[in-house]
């Protein structure tokens, strides 16, 4: 089975003082979509990274993964690292018959189930490493195979994943075009209050 790993510790510095994570959306906090979509997809364990008011953001997705049985939360102490600690923490959490951890940041309001689909669509002997793209630019969440998961024991700073994943031979990496939300995240809160008036005008065209 195939895990998922939100990374969900950081306080991002270009936000300001809130935590992001909490912040509301039309349907509940904004780490609570990342959750649904996971909850609704075919990986196990959830392992949810927390750090930064780690207890509420814990309370979170524990309401949002209902099968409890599914949900790893981990405490990485060491978050103002970077993301590597994160990542690493994650990785710590994942049992070793994991066959392989779909890397998912917690800020990503555009992803869907469709894209975890073509995503976990990559999973075969081979493929160390699959991701979206849009335009050329890389986006997420990333599929990181058994093999690799051994290979990143090692991260050190923010960079998470990304040294590692370049040195992967290109036969054995995966990338397929995806829309924008693949690369969209949540910065700011200018990014935030334009998403929140984007969701409520499709809230309203649909009823």
């Amino acid at each position: 089975m195939t895990a998922a790993i939100v990374l969900a510790a950081g306080r991002s510095q270009r936000y300001g003082r809130a935590n992001k994570l909490l912040e509301a959306t039309p349907d509940g906090p904004l780490i609570g979509h990342v959750l649904d979509v996971l909850a609704a997809a075919p990986v196990r364990p959830i392992v949810v990274v927390v750090g930064a008011d780690g207890r509420r953001v814990a309370r979170i997705a524990r309401r949002h993964v209902a099968h409890s049985g599914r949900l790893r939360v981990v405490s990485n102490a060491a978050y103002r690292e970077g993301m590597a600690s994160s990542l690493r923490a994650g990785l710590s959490a994942l049992p070793p018959h994991c066959g392989g951890a779909l890397v998912c940041l917690a800020d990503t309001p555009g992803l869907d189930r469709r894209l975890i689909r073509r995503l976990l669509a990559h999973r075969r002997p081979g493929v160390d490493v699959a991701r979206p793209q849009h335009g050329g630019v890389p986006g997420h969440p990333v599929y990181l195979s058994q093999r690799l998961i051994t290979d990143l024991t090692d991260l050190a700073g923010d960079r998470g994943a990304q040294p590692i994943i370049r040195r992967v031979p290109a036969h054995r990496r995966r990338t397929f075009e995806a829309g924008i939300e693949a690369v969209r995240d949540i910065d700011t809160p200018g990014a935030l209050r334009r998403f929140v008036s984007a969701s409520r005008r499709g809230h309203k065209s649909s009823r």
